[in-house]
């Protein structure tokens, strides 16, 4: 049966050999045996700078493959989450089509479950890849003129919304307490207590507090902002 030496088995046998080689010209009086040995002494040493080469260069291979599947399996998470979250807001989409075409059960009914469509849309803030479905749902359910607290008309909400993604690292909406009441004969008030999550850009953090890039703000004040606050 062949046995078959590992690498690192090798490379101590060239090592071994190499000292032999050292302590023969030493040893050795006669000036062609040192001719002899000095060569293969420089064999030796060339055989053994390959071996450290190739060991290297394995080593590398090992540490990119590994890199390269790690890649491999964060990119497939990062896809089925896209995948999920498109069919989410492609849902919703659906759902509030079908619900103006034919509207069922009663306006708080239909009121409460147009807010719901809203934060499954935008429950992880502003999205590139699919910014054009949640900005196409946004101004089917506003009017052209709404009012907010300092905005007006529905293309400053959309355009608001990609201030955030402009602005956050990570924004994340999660509704806690739903109160649902009629305002007049045909107005339903749909109020939400919601749990928002942050997390700014650097960017953003150094144009908002410039004084950080000087060192005279407290880094315990600055972490929630880098790391995220609720």
């Amino acid at each position: 049966m062949a046995v078959v030496a590992t690498p690192d088995a090798c490379f101590q046998q060239l090592q071994t050999a190499l000292d032999q080689v050292n302590a023969q010209v030493l040893a050795a009086t006669d000036l062609t045996e040192k001719r002899v040995v000095r060569a293969m002494k420089k064999r030796l040493q060339d055989r053994l700078y390959q071996r450290k080469l190739r060991a290297k260069r394995e080593y590398k291979i090992r540490s990119l493959e590994h890199d390269v599947q790690t890649l491999e399996t964060k990119i497939a998470r990062l896809y089925l989450d896209l995948n999920r979250r498109k069919a989410a807001v492609a849902n919703a989409e659906t759902q509030r089509q079908q619900q103006l075409q034919r509207p069922n059960g009663s306006l708080q009914d239909h009121a409460r479950s147009l807010v719901m469509q809203f934060f499954r849309v935008y429950q992880n803030g502003y999205s590139l890849p699919f910014s054009g479905l949640q900005e196409r749902f946004l101004r089917s359910i506003l009017t052209t003129d709404v009012e907010g607290v300092d905005l007006r008309g529905a293309d400053a909400f959309v355009q608001q919304w990609r201030l955030y993604d402009q602005h956050f690292a990570q924004y994340v909406l999660e509704p806690q307490i739903w109160k649902t009441q009629d305002v007049g004969d045909q107005c339903v008030m749909v109020e939400v207590e919601v749990m928002l999550y942050l997390r700014c850009h650097r960017q953003t953090i150094g144009t908002l507090f410039p004084r950080l890039k000087t060192g005279q703000v407290d880094p315990e004040l600055v972490l929630p902002l880098v790391t995220g606050t609720t």
